[in-house]
């Protein structure tokens, strides 16, 4: 029988955001969802023409 590994990221994904806020995002984990959103909140920002590295 024939064996495949597979190698998962375990670390969490790290998103800057400023330079006070790190999300930690589960790695491998919803990720269809997580690229969902995050499309989502992209288009929303450029929609509103949000700055989203201005956090003031």
């Amino acid at each position: 029988m024939a064996t495949k590994k597979f190698a998962l990221n375990k670390d969490p994904h790290a998103a800057e955001i400023g330079d006070d806020v790190t999300l930690l995002f589960k790695p491998e984990v919803m990720g269809d969802e997580f690229l969902d959103s995050y499309t989502q909140l992209q288009e929303t920002t450029k929609r509103l023409n949000v700055d989203l590295s201005d956090t003031t």
